[in-house]
């Protein structure tokens, strides 16, 4: 059932899972969202190239999108031209790794369903680097039933494929964990930064909290490879996380939950979109603590 496979939005995320489908030997249908230069590169791999959505139903069991947000999901899905414009009726399950919000992924669950189709809502967590060598970890929600079909294909893009509950509950977990590393980059930021202006050595708080109690993932694994090498054009570009951000935010207020740290950490996030940084990895908001204590957050420098 799970062979012939569709997919939709080929930018940071959507090209290297292209790449992770065909390498498992899915047969891979790809409709570009906005540009046609990753469907010529997944072309060249063994993938065929749709126009439209609609040009799936007939002959494609899965259909995964990977698009920026809910109205860019339900274009595809519901719009002129979307998929259940098609004819056919070979699709059996629609798989969103795209961050959205719980709302919204239950209401695309219920009318996918009342068309005979399961789905399954499947953000990602771990940026393009992680989705190239197929390591990402994938939060599931939907039927045991559509987990259980989707389960082939989300081992083909992931390494931590875990069900976590009901339509839904995967954009949820998403939500949650987007809004703890908004908050856990800014604090890396600020307590680092003060580290280095107190004349200590990066490397040396590095080692030393990489075993203490204030150790992180985004510390000990993301940082090196972006801010920490001065590369900031890789990574998860801070247009996307202040995205997700807003979402989480929204979220919170309509369940009447508080969120001090995270909207703070998104005001400060602005600061440096405003700057003109939206495209660069989000750690470019330790610039802001950067600038103020005239010193920099780089491995080998001061």
């Amino acid at each position: 059932m799970t062979t012939r496979i569709g997919l939709i939005g080929l930018g940071a995320m959507g090209l290297p899972m292209g790449k992770q489908l065909l390498g498992a030997g899915f047969d891979l249908v790809v409709v570009p969202h906005l540009h046609e230069g990753p469907a010529q590169e997944l072309a060249a791999l063994g993938a065929e190239i749709r126009q439209q959505p609609a040009d799936l139903r007939a002959d494609r069991d899965v259909v995964i999108t990977s698009v920026p947000d809910v109205p860019q999901v339900q274009e595809v899905l519901f719009g002129e031209g979307g998929l259940l414009a098609g004819s056919g009726d070979a699709t059996r399950l629609f798989i969103d790794v795209s961050t959205t919000n719980p709302t919204a992924a239950r209401e695309h669950h219920k009318r996918l369903g009342d068309v005979g189709i399961e789905a399954v809502d499947a953000p990602v967590s771990g940026g393009p680097m992680r989705a190239a060598d197929g390591t990402l970890t994938i939060m599931a929600a939907g039927t045991p039933r559509a987990f259980e079909m989707a389960k082939p294909v989300l081992s083909a893009l992931g390494k931590n494929v875990v069900y976590v509950g009901a339509a839904g509950a995967g954009q949820a977990v998403k939500l949650v964990n987007q809004l703890m590393i908004s908050i856990i980059m800014v604090a890396n930021a600020e307590a680092l930064t003060l580290g280095v202006k107190a004349g200590v050595p990066l490397e040396t708080m590095l080692d030393v909290i990489g075993t203490s109690s204030g150790s992180n993932y985004l510390m000990q694994s993301w940082l090196p490879k972006t801010l920490f090498s001065g590369d900031l054009s890789s990574g998860f570009a801070l247009d996307l996380l202040m995205k997700d951000l807003s979402a989480a935010l929204k979220w919170a207020a309509e369940m009447g939950m508080p969120t001090f740290a995270g909207s703070l950490s998104q005001q400060l996030y602005r600061i440096r979109q405003s700057e003109g940084d939206g495209r660069l990895d989000y750690s470019v908001v330790a610039k802001i603590y950067e600038s103020v204590a005239d010193v920099k957050l780089r491995l080998g420098e001061g």
